[in-house]
Order: structure tokens, then C-alpha cells, then sequence
């Protein structure tokens, strides 16, 4: 691991204008799905199809109860089956709330979960195992771009936790590609509805919604995460449920108490006091890679670049086909003076695909600084040809510099490198 010293910390003088527009675009979208208390638009369905979509997904639907050692009832919440040999998913705080959990089925079979597949911690969803067979389950949508407008549901585990059925439309789709999506709803959430899932109108899960909010409509993780977590753990066995990873906080990442706080501080540019606050997560959330990419841009800002690079780092081995901690480490390590490991990785955050165009188109035109600097013509050339396309303006603005660069005699190394 890089050893960083204040001067090292100190080695960006000024933050670069992609990364301002991109901590600005990243604030307010994480800050949209939780920022309002509006009323719940949502409605108790009693159509037709409600009913069927009722009787085809229930059988399916598990109320899980939290047992402490003792076997006592502490919590509840939902989960529900995708396999017939038992696998289900749930929220992840439903299933670390205490040592056992009971899933209880809608003929009232009560089953030991008793397996551990695996988790998403900034999802905040768990696939567990009971120990059951033959077990009624729903389908996983296929891997489809969801639309704003488009009608969801929710099914209720039991009648005396929500309305048999409850039915919306996606209001907005939250994505900060690799590191957090949210799709949230007009459909009301109640309490021991968390770890739900959020059926489209076929009747197939579209998302996952993880946690309750009295005050919001129901937010659901896209049932890709689900997806991730088993391909993640491919072929292996679960790991029996007692010895489930346990270290950290249980609750969701957005309900962590300095997370939001942390987000405030970013709003007012108070980057010392965001740098601690998510310090803190991070020590609850080790394997967070939001966290993490967050903190990087926060000691970026405040242009404490080894400390940035070190959390990059992190953010990177937790997700490494992730666009925006390949691009953070790119710039840091370009800015310490190590070209080549930067413009791998600048290259790499490209062609996995950066969500805001500004930034790609800034991401593009730091490659062409970078390679023009090390004298690499005609890697400059191809990155400023992609440019054009994507700028025309900011290209032709870098064609100018480059040649005023060479009137003035310059030579490798002296083209000025502006990071974002």
C-alpha cells in the first residue's frame, strides 16, 4: 500500500472541473431518493389482476422472524423463495438482526434458515437457504432497462403487515453505475415489508425493496444485485447461517447515522468534517465500495491526494469493474507523476463506460494532456479524433493549446497537465 506524507497529500493544487461537476451530480443523486416526504401516491389494488398477481405470488412470500439464543421472536420482516430447493432473498438487516431466523410459509410451515449464499451491504440484501425442497418460488426478470411510469407492485407477506396488494408506477431511477442503484416508487412501504419484492405487471421481480420508511414510498435495489451475488458465488455451497459474516453495522448503509450526516457535509463543502463522518462508516461498512469512492473524493477536494489514492485503491478492490474508482485512482496517480499507471487506468474507467457525459469528454481530453506530455503522438491524436466526436469545441480548444505548446519549442514532459 502506498505510504502517503502531507506532501504527497498536498500534490493537486486545484480541483479539476469534472471532478466538481461529477461530485455535484453524485450528491444530488444520492440525496434525491430520501430527500422528500412527499405523500404516497400509491394505491391498495382490488382489480382483477391484483388478485391473481395476490394468488400467483404468495405462495412464494416468507414472513422471517429473528430468534435471539434464547428462541425468542425479537423482529420480523419478508423474504421470498427463487429456487425450489429453498433459496430466498431478504433484506440483509432482517437477516443479521439476531442469531436464527424462522421463515414462515403461507400453508404456516415454519423453516430453519440454515444456509448463507451471500450479501450486498450497500444494497442491503441478503440470499439465504431454509432448510426446505419443492418450495414455490418467483422469477427473476430478465436484465431489462427499466422505465419511469412503468406500473410495480408490492404483495404483502400476511393481511395484518400491508394490503394484500399495493400497486405504483417507478418515479425515478437513481444510478451511480457499479457502486449503488435505487428505484423508487409511489408505492407505500409498511413496516415488516422490508426485504419485499417489487413485482412488475408480468409478476416477476424487478427489484428488492430492502428497508422501511414511514415517510417514503417504497425504494427497491434491481434485482441485478440478487443476480450478482449468486453468479459471485457461483457453484459453492452456503456457508451454514451461524457463521454468516457478521462484522460491521446491520443496518442499511443509508440509515447508518454518519452517512447522511456526511452527505450534509458535502453540501456545505465542509470536506473535514464529511472526511470524518465517513471515516466512520467506513469502519462500519469495510467492504463498501460508495463508501469508499465517496471518501476518495471528498480528500480530493480537499487535495489530500495520497489519502485519496489510498481510498481509490480500496473502492477498487472491492469493485474492480467499476468506472469512477478506476477513473479516481487514474487521476491520483497522474497527478503524482505516474503517466503510464494513469493512463491505464483512465483507459480502463473509459471503456467500462463513465455515466455523465462531461466527464467522459473530460476523462477523454486529461488522456490526450497525459499521452501529448509523454510524447505518444499518435495516442494523443486518436484520444483527441474520439474527443472531437464526443466535444468538438473542447477538442479543438486542446488542439490549440497542443500547438501553442509546439510553437513555444516545447517538448515531452512540458505540455501543462490540468487533471480534472
Amino acid at each position: 500500500m502506498l505510504q502517503g506524507n502531507r506532501d504527497e497529500d498536498r500534490g493537486m493544487s486545484k480541483w479539476p472541473s469534472v471532478g466538481t461537476r461529477w461530485y455535484a451530480c453524485a450528491t444530488i443523486m444520492l440525496l434525491s431518493p430520501w430527500s422528500r416526504n412527499g405523500s404516497l401516491a400509491g394505491t391498495t389494488a382490488t382489480s382483477a389482476e391484483a388478485s391473481a398477481l395476490v394468488d400467483n405470488t404468495r405462495p412464494a412470500l416468507l414472513l422471517l422472524v429473528s430468534l435471539d439464543r434464547h428462541g425468542k421472536a425479537k423482529t420480523f420482516g419478508t423474504g421470498f423463495f427463487i429456487r425450489r430447493d429453498g433459496i430466498l432473498v431478504t433484506a440483509r438487516h432482517v437477516a443479521q438482526a439476531e442469531q436464527n431466523l424462522v421463515a414462515l410459509t403461507q400453508d404456516g410451515k415454519k423453516l430453519p434458515v440454515t444456509g448463507f449464499i451471500g450479501e450486498d451491504r450497500d444494497c442491503d440484501i441478503a440470499v439465504l437457504k431454509a432448510q426446505a425442497s419443492e418450495c414455490p418460488h418467483l422469477a427473476l426478470a430478465e436484465q431489462a432497462q427499466l422505465e419511469t411510469n412503468e406500473w410495480a407492485a408490492l404483495v404483502s407477506a400476511q393481511d395484518y403487515v400491508a394490503p394484500a396488494c399495493s400497486t405504483g408506477v417507478i418515479e425515478s431511477i437513481t444510478c451511480l453505475p457499479g457502486l449503488f442503484t435505487a428505484i423508487r416508487t409511489t408505492i407505500p412501504v409498511r413496516e415488516g415489508q422490508s426485504g419485499s419484492p417489487l413485482l412488475s405487471a408480468k409478476g416477476e421481480v424487478i427489484g428488492v425493496v430492502p428497508y422501511y420508511s414511514p415517510t417514503h414510498s417504497a425504494i427497491a435495489s434491481p434485482v441485478a444485485t440478487v443476480k450478482e451475488i449468486i453468479a459471485r458465488e457461483g457453484t459453492h455451497p452456503p456457508m451454514p447461517f451461524s457463521k454468516r459474516p457478521s462484522n460491521g453495522s446491520n443496518l442499511p448503509l443509508l440509515f447508518d447515522p454518519d452517512f447522511r450526516p456526511a452527505i450534509d457535509a458535502f453540501q456545505r463543502s465542509d470536506w473535514l468534517d464529511a472526511q470524518r463522518l465517513l471515516k466512520r462508516v467506513a469502519k462500519r461498512f469495510p467492504e463498501s465500495p460508495l463508501t469508499f469512492t465517496l471518501l476518495a473524493l471528498v480528500q480530493m477536494r480537499d487535495s489530500q491526494i495520497g489519502r485519496a489514492l489510498r481510498s481509490a485503491e480500496r473502492a477498487c478492490q472491492l469493485s474492480p469493474d467499476t468506472a469512477m474508482p478506476c477513473l479516481l485512482k487514474g487521476v491520483c496517480l497522474v497527478t503524482q507523476g505516474h503517466p503510464s499507471e494513469g493512463l491505464t487506468l483512465l483507459r480502463t474507467a473509459l471503456r467500462i463506460g463513465l455515466q455523465d457525459h462531461y466527464m467522459t469528454t473530460s476523462a477523454w481530453e486529461l488522456v490526450a494532456r497525459v499521452e501529448e506530455a509523454q510524447g505518444h503522438n499518435q495516442q494523443a491524436e486518436e484520444a483527441l479524433i474520439i474527443l472531437e466526436r464526443l466535444d468538438p469545441k473542447m477538442a479543438e480548444d486542446l488542439r490549440r493549446q497542443i500547438d501553442r505548446n509546439k510553437t513555444k519549442g516545447g517538448g515531452r514532459g512540458e505540455m501543462e497537465i490540468r487533471t480534472f
